[in-house]
């Protein structure tokens, strides 16, 4: 008869070590040259997309850099409208990075679009992660050309209380240190910093839709409201937490 010892050695004998898996291949605009990110460590490239779905765990793709592409509002447009979804990556001038995973195209306009699978991300002092608290549903925003709404990018809360938004010069900007969209901030407080570089990077090609078939193949919808609604299924599932903007 084994004994308790020799019991935990067998055990221990059939565990296997499971590997952290690698960070996604990051490639140029073009998508066939391998490129690095000059925000992202490959450790913080793995731990984002880590949060994302598995679709988009593979292969990111360049799609502006505001060093090489410059800081007009056009040109990012351009880079970025329809692109399917995206990570979002500023760092301002005092060295502070932090970001944003926009979960579908972004389209131009004065309203909020997005689901529950966005979320927000500081690298420093420490890579924290935020998820959607539940309590909006304020997702991404994208205007250029208005006068009476801000003309930028931005990421949760509402106008004048972003997570954090990136003026239309892309040069400036402002954070909330809590906004109602996610469950932390970019910065401790409301900041409003200076802008040394922003890169978008999409996560999947735009005509692929994860959204599209279930397991069994068969369509799920995939409207943005369907999966806004898969989303919160989801959330709910992983945090037994009430959406309180369904109350709204």
């Amino acid at each position: 008869e084994m004994g308790a010892s020799e019991s935990q050695a067998a055990v221990a004998a059939l565990e296997v070590p499971v590997a952290e898996p690698a960070p996604p291949l990051l490639t140029d605009t073009a998508g066939k040259g391998e490129r690095s990110s000059q925000l992202l460590p490959k450790e913080a490239v793995a731990a984002v997309a880590r949060r994302m779905p598995a679709g988009q765990r593979e292969r990111w793709r360049l799609l502006f850099n505001s060093n090489e592409n410059g800081r007009s509002f056009s040109s990012f447009q351009s880079h970025v409208l329809g692109q399917g979804p995206t990570v979002v990556v500023v760092r301002d001038t005092q060295g502070h990075s932090f970001g944003g995973y926009a979960c579908e195209s972004w389209t131009l306009g004065p309203k909020f679009n997005g689901g529950y699978s966005c979320f927000l991300f500081r690298l420093t002092p420490e890579l924290q992660l935020f998820g959607t608290s539940g309590y909006s549903t304020n997702f991404m925003y994208i205007n250029d050309g208005k006068k009476e709404v801000p003309n930028g990018v931005g990421f949760g809360g509402q106008v004048g209380y972003f997570g954090f938004f990136i003026n239309d010069g892309l040069d400036t900007g402002e954070a909330s240190g809590q906004c109602a969209t996610f469950d932390g901030g970019v910065y401790d407080q409301h900041t409003r910093f200076d802008i040394d570089t922003v890169e978008v990077w999409a996560t999947r090609e735009p005509d692929v839709d994860p959204w599209a078939r279930d397991e069994e193949g068969e369509g799920d919808g995939s409207s943005v409201l369907a999966r806004k609604k898969v989303d919160k299924e989801f959330m709910s599932m992983a945090s037994n937490r009430t959406f309180h903007s369904d109350n709204i």
